[in-house]
């Protein structure tokens, strides 16, 4: 039987990546960092007012700047012409996020390795106008003292 505390946390627990991507996709991701005490929006302290803290999968265990929408992809040319008008715009705006001990003391997530997927054309044809990002995670419950 779920507690009122027990549903309150659920709601809490399950609306933050929800709250996460609205402001991101606000472009408030530079609003995080300066308020936070780490760097990038991964690590910022209140989202929404909410307490957060999450791992950028990639800044962990990517290699290379990890841009996922670059200029060298035909599918994405188009409306970086149109929108940013730069011939040699690269971002990384593509992201997965993991979340940290402090909501979820009794877990863990080891964050093995980050990668980008459909980065290269396959038979002349690229995917998406974005690159994908694949993460190997290592998820399971910590022991149990005692």
């Amino acid at each position: 039987m779920r507690t009122d505390y027990a549903t309150s946390r659920e709601a809490f627990r399950s609306g933050m990546p929800i709250e996460f991507a609205r402001v991101v996709r606000r472009g408030q991701e530079d609003d995080l960092a300066r308020r936070s005490s780490g760097s990038g929006a991964a690590s910022a302290r209140s989202v929404g007012g909410r307490s957060v803290h999450y791992h950028d999968a990639w800044a962990v265990a990517g290699q290379g700047p990890g841009f996922t929408w670059n200029i060298g992809n035909p599918n994405a040319r188009p409306e970086m012409d149109a929108i940013v008008r730069q011939p040699h715009h690269r971002r990384r705006i593509d992201y997965v996020f993991v979340g940290s001990w402090y909501a979820h003391p009794n877990a863990h997530c080891y964050i093995n390795s980050a990668e980008l997927a459909f980065d290269q054309p396959l038979g002349g044809i690229w995917a998406s106008d974005h690159y994908g990002v694949v993460v190997d995670l290592d998820v399971g419950m910590e022991p149990s003292p005692g």
